[in-house]
C-alpha cells in the first residue's frame, strides 16, 4: 500500500544518510590532518565525534529500513562497520619505526595486521574485488594520504620511508597492542 507523502519521508531519510556520510568523511579527514600536525588531543576529540556520527548514521539506516518495511518497499541491508582510513596511520608509523624507518609493503602489511588484529571490525575482514582483505587495501590507500600529510616520504619507490614528522607522530602516541 502506498503511504501518502511517503516519498518525501524516504527522500529525506536518503538525504540525511548521505549528509551523515559526508560529515563523517570530513570529520575523519580533519582528524587525520590534526594528527599529522601533532595536535593529538584535538584529533582524539574528533575521533570521538566520528564514532558518535557513525553510531547515529547506523541508527538512521535502521530507521530507513523500518520506514521501508512500513511502506512495503524493498529492504536495504545495513553496511557493515569499517575502520576509518586514518586509524591505520599510527600502526603504519609504528611498524616503520620498528623496521628502522623504511620497509616494503610485504613487511609492513603483516606487521600492521598484528598491531591491529584485535581492533579490526567485521567490514575490515571482508574481501575486496581482487580477493585481498579490506584492511590490507586500506593500508595501501593510507600511503598516499600519509605522504600528502608529510608523514611518509614520497620519493622512495617501492620502499615506504617515514619522515621526521612521521617519527614525531609515532613517538607522540605509541600504538598499543591489545
Amino acid at each position: 500500500m502506498k503511504v501518502p507523502g511517503g516519498a518525501n519521508v524516504n527522500k529525506s531519510l536518503v538525504g540525511l544518510r548521505k549528509s551523515l556520510k559526508e560529515c563523517q568523511a570530513r570529520v575523519n579527514q580533519e582528524a587525520g590532518m590534526l594528527l599529522s600536525k601533532g595536535r593529538y588531543a584535538r584529533a582524539e576529540s574528533l575521533v570521538d565525534v566520528a564514532k558518535s556520527v557513525d553510531t547515529f548514521r547506523v541508527e538512521v539506516a535502521s530507521l530507513h529500513t523500518r520506514w521501508k518495511e512500513l511502506k512495503g518497499g524493498p529492504q536495504e541491508t545495513a553496511k557493515t562497520p569499517q575502520t576509518p582510513l586514518w586509524e591505520y596511520y599510527q600502526p603504519i608509523l609504528q611498524a616503520l619505526v620498528d623496521f628502522g624507518g623504511a620497509s616494503r609493503i610485504a613487511e609492513i602489511e603483516p606487521a600492521v595486521g598484528l598491531l591491529m588484529k584485535d581492533r579490526l571490525v567485521e567490514g575490515d575482514l571482508s574481501n575486496m574485488a581482487r580477493g585481498r582483505a579490506r584492511w590490507q587495501v586500506m593500508i595501501r590507500r593510507a600511503r598516499k594520504h600519509m605522504v600528502k600529510e608529510g608523514l611518509l616520504d614520497s620519493d622512495t619507490g617501492l620502499d615506504w620511508k617515514i619522515t621526521q614528522q612521521g617519527r614525531k607522530a609515532a613517538a607522540a602516541k605509541k600504538f598499543a597492542k591489545r
